[in-house]
C-alpha cells in the first residue's frame, strides 16, 4: 500500500499509533510491514463480508476492477459506500490484531534486537513500587500526625515528595503493564494495571486525609473553603484517573459527592444519573438516591459566597465563567503544572475578587481586559483539543 497516499495506508498507520507500547508498533511499521499488507491483502474482503452480516445483500458486490487489490476495495468502500465504512475499519482492525498476536514472537525477537526490552526482572520492578508505596506510607503517617488546621506549607512538605513517589510508582508499573501486553501475566501475579489503579486510589486518599487537616471535614460540609478546594481537586483528579482504569459504581458515586463538595453540582448530578444507569445494589442506589435529594438542595450560587475573580468581575451565570471553569477542569486540571497553577489562583484570588466586586468600575476594567480575553484564549485551546 502507498502509505503517504492511500485511505487505508492512513487508517493502518492510525491504528498502529494508536498501540499502547510503541515498540510494538515501530517493529510492525518496520521490518513487518510487508507482511502486514499482504494479510491485508489476503484477508480484507473475507472479514468485510463477515462484518457486514445481515447487511450484506444491502452492499452488493465488490466491483472486479477493485477486488483484488485492498487499498482498492477499500478505498472503493469509503467513496462509493460510505455508509458502510466502519464495517471496512473494523475488518481491518481485526486484521492488524491478529497479524500482531500471530506475530507476537518475531515482534519480541526485534524488540530485543533494538534493546527494548521486554525486561526479564519483573519482580524486581514491582519490588520498587512495593518499596514506593512502604514510603508512601510513612508520608502518610506523617500527614495524619499533624494538629488539625495545619499550615498549608506544613502539607506541602508532606505532599510534594509524596506526589513523586506516586508518579514513580505508576512509572515503573506502566512499564511492567507494556511488558505483560506481550509475555502476558504471570500465572497468580498481580496485575500492573490493577495496581497503577490502586496507586491511584492511594493517591486520592492522601489528598483527603490533607482536605480534612486543612479544615473541616468532608464528612460534616457539603462544600469546601477555598484553601480546601486545591487537594480537593488533586483528589479528584486522581480518582477520575483511577476510573479510566476500571469502572465501579461506588467509585462514581465517591467522585459524585466530591464533586458537590467543590461545588460543581451539575457535575454531581450527571455522575448520579449515571450510576442509577449502571443498575448497581439497592445500597448504592439508596446512597446515590440520598446524595440526589442533597444535590436538588443545592445550587452554584448557594454552595459558596466566595468569589473568584472572574466570577466577581462578571457574575456567576456569565458565559466567560462558564467557559473558564470548563478550562479549568478540561485542561488544567490534567497535569501537574496545570493543577499547581489552580492551587496558587484559589489562594490569591478571594482578597483580589472582594477588592473588585463592590467596584462597578473595577469589575468593568477586570472583565474588558482580563476575564473577557482569557475567556477566547480558553475556548480557543479547548476548540483544538481531539474529541
Amino acid at each position: 500500500m502507498s502509505e503517504a497516499t492511500s485511505v487505508l495506508g492512513t487508517l493502518v498507520q492510525a491504528m498502529l499509533e494508536g498501540i499502547r507500547d510503541g515498540r510494538v508498533a515501530r517493529v510492525v511499521q518496520g521490518k513487518l510491514m510487508p507482511d502486514l499488507q499482504a494479510a491485508l491483502e489476503e484477508g480484507f474482503v473475507d472479514r468485510f463480508l463477515e462484518r457486514l452480516g445481515e447487511d450484506a445483500d444491502e452492499f452488493g458486490e465488490f466491483p472486479d476492477e477493485v477486488v483484488h487489490s485492498v487499498d482498492d476495495a477499500f478505498s472503493w468502500v469509503a467513496d462509493e459506500r460510505p455508509q458502510f465504512r466502519d464495517q471496512a475499519s473494523e475488518a481491518v482492525a481485526l486484521i492488524v490484531g491478529g497479524f500482531i498476536d500471530k506475530k507476537r514472537d518475531e515482534i519480541l525477537e526485534a524488540m530485543r534486537q533494538a534493546g527494548e526490552g521486554p525486561d526479564g526482572d519483573r519482580a524486581g520492578r514491582m519490588a520498587k513500587v512495593e518499596a514506593a508505596m512502604a514510603d508512601l506510607a510513612l508520608g502518610r503517617k506523617a500527614l495524619d500526625d499533624l494538629p488539625a488546621r495545619a499550615e498549608a506549607a506544613s502539607l506541602d512538605a508532606i505532599l510534594e515528595p509524596a506526589v513523586v513517589l506516586f508518579e514513580k510508582a505508576r512509572d515503573l508499573l506502566e512499564e511492567v503493564a507494556l511488558d505483560d501486553g506481550i509475555l502476558g501475566v504471570p500465572e497468580g501475579a498481580l496485575s500492573a494495571r490493577d495496581r497503577i489503579r490502586d496507586v491511584w486510589m492511594a493517591e486520592v486518599e492522601l489528598y483527603l486525609a490533607a482536605v480534612d487537616k486543612f479544615g473541616r471535614p468532608l464528612d460534616k460540609s457539603d462544600v469546601v473553603t477555598f484553601e480546601q478546594q486545591p487537594y480537593l481537586l488533586d483528589a479528584i483528579v486522581a480518582l477520575q484517573e483511577a476510573l479510566t482504569l476500571r469502572i465501579e459504581a461506588a467509585d462514581l458515586l465517591r467522585l459524585a459527592r466530591l464533586r458537590m463538595a467543590k461545588g460543581d453540582i451539575g457535575e454531581a448530578r450527571a455522575l448520579v444519573v449515571r450510576i442509577r444507569e449502571m443498575d448497581p445494589d439497592q445500597g448504592l442506589l439508596d446512597e446515590a438516591a440520598s446524595l440526589d435529594e442533597r444535590l436538588s438542595a443545592s445550587s452554584p450560587l448557594s454552595s459558596d459566597k466566595r468569589c473568584f475573580i472572574a466570577t466577581a468581575a462578571a457574575g456567576e451565570q456569565a458565559l466567560e465563567v462558564q467557559t473558564l471553569r470548563a478550562w479549568r477542569d478540561k485542561v488544567l486540571a490534567g497535569s501537574r503544572a496545570g493543577r499547581s497553577a489552580i492551587s496558587v489562583y484559589y489562594r490569591f484570588s478571594p482578597p483580589i475578587a472582594g477588592m473588585i466586586k463592590d467596584s462597578r468600575i473595577a469589575r468593568k476594567t477586570v472583565r474588558s481586559l482580563v476575564v473577557v480575553p482569557m475567556a477566547r484564549l480558553a475556548n480557543i485551546w479547548m476548540n483544538r483539543l481531539p474529541h
